[in-house]
């Protein structure tokens, strides 16, 4: 073994509660009146996640939600940004709600499903090189969204890369994700543990890892001449 098992950090998993991909902010009294929305609270989509069922459904950005079910959405300011996330919690995920919104001036009805929260990157499979000196857990939809990558992007994203660690000097970044080691596509960290314990066994001098970073992928080797099998 080159390192700790995967899954080994002290993290209590979460209960998943009901979820609606999209983002929202508080209809305020002047965004309302902007809009012209006779409501008297409600929120806003600014974003629509791709290949969730709020895209499904036909949920637009711009569509404002004034009620769920008949029961009045009551966010009127912008402090109430956790009132509508905490009211779709209160369903089962997998339940059908009835949406009331706002489009272009029209009022109508919309049914959604709610699905089931995203695993958090906390809750990802994981594993520390504690020989290279970086830790990597599977990409989660909260690492898609922040660093703008699609539904279907997958690999090992670098939690960490120590200061002056066999990574960290071979220009292996956090937030870098990890697509390929040695030629081979890399789709989760056990592939990722797997490429390198073989390239240790082989007798490699250097590990190549093909690494997304941003909108760029770049190749980064690192030394192993100092490890052994």
């Amino acid at each position: 073994m080159c390192s700790s098992d995967l899954n080994e950090r002290n993290v209590t998993p979460q209960v998943r509660k009901a979820w609606l991909g999209a983002a929202s902010q508080p209809l305020t009294a002047a965004l309302g009146t902007r809009l012209g929305i006779t409501a008297d609270g409600g929120v806003r989509l600014t974003r629509i996640y791709a290949g969730t069922q709020a895209e499904a459904a036909g949920l637009q950005v711009g569509d404002v939600i004034v009620a769920v079910d008949g029961d009045p959405v009551t966010s009127r300011r912008a402090e109430d940004t956790e009132l509508f996330p905490r009211m779709i919690r209160q369903y089962r995920s997998g339940a059908k709600a009835n949406f009331t919104l706002w489009r272009n001036g029209q009022k109508m009805d919309l049914p959604v499903t709610l699905e089931e929260e995203p695993v958090p990157p906390a809750e990802m499979p994981w594993w520390e090189d504690e020989q290279l000196e970086f830790a990597v857990h599977d990409l989660a939809f909260e690492d898609r969204v922040r660093l703008q990558f699609g539904p279907a992007q997958t690999g090992a994203l670098v939690e960490n890369a120590a200061l002056g660690g066999w990574a960290a000097l071979a220009n292996l970044h956090t937030d870098d994700v990890i697509i390929a080691a040695d030629g081979k596509p890399v789709k989760t960290v056990v592939e990722l543990r797997a490429a390198r314990e073989q390239a240790v066994k082989d007798g490699h001098r250097g590990w190549v890892l093909l690494v997304q970073r941003g909108s760029e992928t770049i190749f980064v080797e690192i030394n192993l001449k100092a490890l052994k099998p």
